[in-house]
């Protein structure tokens, strides 16, 4: 049978969104901090929790959710997590706090996407500069991070028929491919794009 080519990918991104706290289809607030609670729960000290796919349009109350509530659930993990639309996330204090995001802070673009008229801090962050302040504080994934996250990324698209692909993931990520294939462990051919 015939596999398929998937000509333009980003496998490295693919696995990694795979162990990120899945938030698609919480039906609640209460819902999404359970997830994310769990994934706290197991996180090894100071990782960073993150993740998506909350839509608080589709929850009863239709509020947008705290970083107080996330604070709540996170046990001391710093943590974003991006709405389905990815034009807003909601920060917890610690990721606030790592990307030195206060009250005071300068950039005025920045101060109008995080706080609410009185200036308070909702954890709510949007567009960037705002998500970007905290996303470029989030370490970089280890080598065996990447390498999982390839790994399942791989499995997945080689159960749905994709026997080769063209990818377009981080040089790190290519590094981590290369040993996967060394151990045989590569189930699809991949170039890059």
């Amino acid at each position: 049978m015939p596999g398929i080519n998937d000509a333009h990918t980003h496998v490295g991104d693919e696995g990694r969104l795979q162990l990120s706290v899945d938030l698609t289809g919480s039906k609640s607030l209460q819902e999404m901090l359970g997830r994310v609670e769990q994934a706290a729960k197991i996180a090894p000290a100071g990782k960073w929790l993150q993740g998506g796919g909350w839509d608080h349009t589709l929850w009863p109350q239709k509020v947008l959710p705290t970083r107080q509530e996330l604070d709540g659930v996170t046990h001391g993990h710093p943590a974003i997590f991006e709405r389905v639309d990815g034009h807003i996330a909601i920060a917890n204090t610690a990721a606030l706090e790592a990307a030195s995001i206060t009250r005071a802070t300068r950039d005025p673009r920045a101060a109008s996407s995080i706080m609410t008229a009185q200036g308070e801090l909702t954890g709510i962050v949007r567009e960037d500069p705002a998500m970007e302040m905290i996303f470029q504080k989030i370490p970089p994934p280890t080598p065996a991070e990447r390498k999982r996250a390839l790994s399942l990324a791989l499995a997945d698209a080689s159960i749905h028929g994709v026997t080769s692909v063209q990818d377009y993931s981080q040089w790190d990520d290519f590094l981590a491919m290369e040993q996967l294939e060394r151990e045989d462990h590569l189930p699809v051919r991949i170039s890059d794009g």
